[in-house]
């Protein structure tokens, strides 16, 4: 019972939920099995967007802060934070970095 303004609920047979309706929506496994064409659709089809903007040549693996940007590896990030300290992609001032596992 969920408690209510209007004081306790108590369900009666014609107001109770259909276990029937309830069993027909798949469960949080079964939204997890993915096939494996649908799984290649969600993985980004090319492989530049996963570059660094800057090298292209790794994988970003670091994320800028404040701007949340998402576009160095980490010796170009490493580069960056040693010379002029912006964010490559809207010039903000980088304060933090954080590695990321994507």
């Amino acid at each position: 019972m969920t408690p209510s303004l209007h004081g306790p609920r108590h369900f009666t047979a014609d107001r109770a939920p259909n276990v029937d309706q309830l069993r027909e929506t798949p469960s949080r496994e079964e939204n997890l099995n993915v096939s494996a064409d649908q799984f290649e659709r969600k993985v980004p089809q090319e492989p530049e967007d996963r570059l660094c903007v800057v090298c292209q040549d790794s994988e970003k693996c670091t994320i800028i802060l404040p701007c949340r940007h998402v576009c160095l590896c980490y010796e170009c990030c490493s580069t960056i934070k040693r010379t002029h300290g912006k964010c490559p992609i809207c010039r903000h001032v980088v304060r933090r970095t954080m590695r990321v596992y994507i």
